[in-house]
């Protein structure tokens, strides 16, 4: 996806590298990585829990090499989010880079699949990152790939979840139309977002993010909703041990945003409003036009 969509795997920053095998190439491509020094990391799962709540081994890990995921599905059973998954091999296409052999998803699967792909994580872990990788795919559907994936998304579990998801990311990256698709609490939990506790110069992107929201009612709930957020993202991001000590933050919070702006406009030689502090490429926000 980081080669087709951005180009380049460097504009498109992650965590680990995600591989789906076929479930007889999972012992040989194991054996392969710990000729590479790999070994497995996590917990131990037994045989129910690996084949209904999860979709990928243990992560490999080796010093000095990029974590890796192997999957052997696109979702854990007990999520069906992916109507006709036993059928991505047959439709799955050659990758288009010089000089890397891979398969990738067919185009429609992988719209699917992205957006299913929010759905499988909590709220608060949203980042603002998958929903720009949503927008890019889905302004390069054809008209055939996009008739598709909304066969696919027909027979999906979830399907108003799953459009929904499509629509937040086209309003938010391709300037798309209903302010019903905005998700304040996908915002909060975005990486964007969350930079802020530690580093008031991420003002800047959350002014900049403001300024794509298409309304103004768009861009004030966003601003409520960052100075009164949920109780339980009070207490995972601000450290409250009990609910009297989330409600005294709920209360400062608005003071606390306020000051941060102030040190962030304060500071000498810091970045101005709306533009972001140049300290080298900033893969996370070349954001398409």
């Amino acid at each position: 996806m980081a080669l087709a969509l951005y180009g380049d795997p460097a504009l498109r920053p992650f965590a680990d590298l995600d591989l789906l095998l076929d479930m007889d190439d999972i012992s040989g491509a194991c054996q392969a990585f710990s000729t590479m020094s790999y070994a497995e990391k996590g917990e131990i799962l037994t045989g129910w829990e690996t084949e209904n709540l999860v979709s990928h081994l243990r992560i490999l890990e080796a010093k000095d090499r990029f974590p890796v995921e192997v999957h052997f599905r696109l979702f854990p059973r007990a999520m069906p989010f992916f109507p006709d998954e036993e059928g991505v091999w047959g439709r799955a296409i050659q990758g288009d880079s010089p000089g890397v052999d891979f398969l990738r998803l067919a185009p429609p699967d992988e719209l699917l699949y992205l957006c299913a792909h929010i759905l499988r994580h909590d709220s608060d872990a949203h980042k603002l990152i998958w929903f720009c990788d949503i927008a890019l795919l889905d302004r390069a559907l054809s008209h055939d790939h996009r008739q598709a994936f909304e066969a696919s998304v027909a027979k999906a579990p979830g399907r108003d979840a799953l459009l929904r998801a499509l629509r937040t990311a086209r309003v938010w990256f391709l300037e798309g139309d209903g302010q019903e698709a905005y998700e304040p609490e996908a915002v909060m939990g975005s990486s964007m977002t969350l930079e802020h506790r530690r580093i008031p110069e991420a003002l800047p992107r959350l002014g900049m993010l403001l300024a794509r929201m298409p309304t103004r009612g768009t861009r004030v709930r966003f601003l409520l909703s960052y100075c009164f957020p949920r109780l339980a993202y009070i207490r995972r991001y601000h450290g409250a041990r009990t609910d009297r000590e989330a409600w005294l933050w709920r209360v400062k919070r608005p003071f606390w945003a306020l000051s941060r702006a102030l040190r962030c406009s304060l500071v000498k030689g810091g970045p101005s409003p709306g533009r972001l502090p140049q300290k080298g490429p900033q893969p996370n926000d070349r954001l398409p036009s």
